[in-house]
């Protein structure tokens, strides 16, 4: 009996492709009590997130993508189907996007924070996305995109200011 050697392929795996609808949770990771395991980059902090979604039973296709929108906070796509679940378990981490818990939008203001949402989502889709995520990622940036122009940050330019005139206003995006 001949044996033949099995063949491996030097191809790198695919991602299966996963089915929506999606819905976008934000969270603040780490917890006080993680931050304690001392994750210094925020690729640790990713991975632990990864780590924490998967130790709770959710698969590949229940969360399909996190998005590192800045420092301790990320959206995430849940499955519609698990969302109940994954909100019972993620309860003491899920911030309300532009709320007063919500640091991104804190430190940059509103519309700065939307545009920086874009700008990572964006990111990631050059980076390459689950096959099935990409509508989530496109309806999220749309989203953020409408929202920051409707929330842009007025400021006054003190140079075209003069005694007699009335500030000029400009809207920045």
């Amino acid at each position: 009996m001949e044996c033949k050697p099995e063949l491996v392929s030097s191809e790198p795996p695919e991602f299966p492709s996963v089915d929506g609808p999606f819905i976008s949770v934000r969270l603040c990771w780490p917890p006080s009590r993680e931050r304690v395991r001392k994750l210094n980059t925020p690729e640790e902090e990713h991975n632990a997130l990864e780590d924490y979604i998967g130790d709770n039973g959710f698969r590949l296709e229940d969360v399909s993508a996190i998005v590192p929108l800045s420092k301790r906070q990320y959206d995430v796509a849940v499955h519609e189907r698990v969302l109940a679940k994954f909100q019972s378990v993620t309860s003491h981490l899920k911030v309300q996007p532009f709320s007063e818990y919500d640091s991104l939008s804190i430190n940059h203001g509103e519309g700065p924070a939307a545009a920086i949402a874009v700008e990572k989502y964006e990111a990631e889709l050059q980076k390459g996305v689950i096959p099935g995520t990409k509508e989530w990622f496109e309806a999220q940036i749309s989203m953020y995109k409408t929202y920051g122009s409707s929330h842009a940050t007025p400021q006054i330019s003190l140079s075209e200011i003069d005694d007699d005139a009335t500030p000029t206003v400009k809207l920045l995006h």
